[in-house]
């Protein structure tokens, strides 16, 4: 359902073109590269399965493919060229894009043609559900609603861009957590921000104004509840994810695609965290597998 409503708050006057959401989409091809695909409005693709990859022909990404996590958003500028290639032939959980223009953009935006966003908490996702519960029952006021969430969800990727990271796929910008976090306790909560930048960890101080709090209350509870303090978990969750890439990528490309400043310190880093070397480990899993 196409649809065009012009919004204006303070310096910006963007207009919401089109909203899609679509749960259960089936990708007609898988292991293949899909596209071209350019538009001639702003568009802003949500990724929410496992297995995609994209390629972006712009600045020092053109001709680059880089796998996209689950829970991350790519903002691309009129008429940026991009590609994508989706490993996984089951049916994708849940799709959803929308189309704008701007007349008067926001400031990140001003010279922006692509950038990445990591939305571990769905923050982004939610507004884009409801945007499209109301594209799809358009009753009467609803204009109103969807300006105010349009302009919000405008607001929420400026606050990322103004958080740190670079809004590369490497150092995404990071939609923060609502205040009061997931309900599901403090450990998850730090662990959804972290996993978002594991090349580019936040400082604690980033991560307590991302959920609301202070530098000391943060650390001193995140102890209290986990026994951990904030860069040991740090630590533990960027070799726990070394450990998934190993072996497919090796010791130099996981340490760089990690954000290491090179293997001797990843290599250092994953011993004292795992009690193994890196090589030990390899080593010790080829010989599981080959008894199996």
């Amino acid at each position: 359902m196409q649809m065009a409503y012009t919004f204006v708050h303070g310096r910006v006057e963007a207009t919401l073109v089109d909203v899609q959401h679509l749960p259960g989409r089936r990708i007609r091809r898988t292991r293949t590269w899909m596209g071209p695909m350019r538009f001639p409005d702003w568009t802003l693709d949500y990724c929410g399965w496992p297995g995609m990859h994209c390629r972006v022909d712009v600045g020092s990404q053109a001709g680059r493919a880089t796998r996209r996590p689950m829970g991350t958003w790519h903002l691309y500028a009129p008429r940026v060229t991009y590609y994508e290639y989706y490993e996984n032939r089951d049916p994708l959980p849940e799709d959803a894009w929308i189309h704008f223009t701007c007349r008067r953009r926001p400031a990140f935006m001003a010279k922006l043609q692509y950038a990445v966003f990591s939305d571990p908490q769905d923050v982004l996702l939610e507004h884009v559900r409801t945007l499209h519960e109301l594209q799809q029952a358009r009753c009467a006021g609803y204009e109103w609603v969807q300006g105010a969430l349009f302009m919000a969800l405008l607001g929420e990727l400026h606050m990322a861009s103004r958080r740190g990271g670079r809004g590369t796929p490497a150092s995404p910008w990071v939609l923060a957590p609502r205040r009061g976090g997931t309900g599901q306790g403090l450990l998850a909560d730090v662990d959804a921000i972290v996993r978002g930048r594991l090349a580019s960890p936040p400082s604690l101080g980033e991560l307590a104004e991302q959920l609301g709090m202070s530098i000391s209350s943060l650390a001193h509870r995140f102890r209290n509840e986990t026994g951990f303090s904030i860069v040991g978990r740090i630590r533990w969750l960027r070799v726990a994810q070394a450990r998934q890439l190993l072996g497919t990528l090796g010791i130099k490309q996981t340490a760089r695609k990690l954000g290491f400043s090179g293997p001797s310190y990843f290599s250092r880093v994953f011993k004292e965290v795992s009690g193994l070397s890196p090589q030990t480990f390899l080593q010790q899993r080829a010989v599981g597998r080959a008894a199996e």
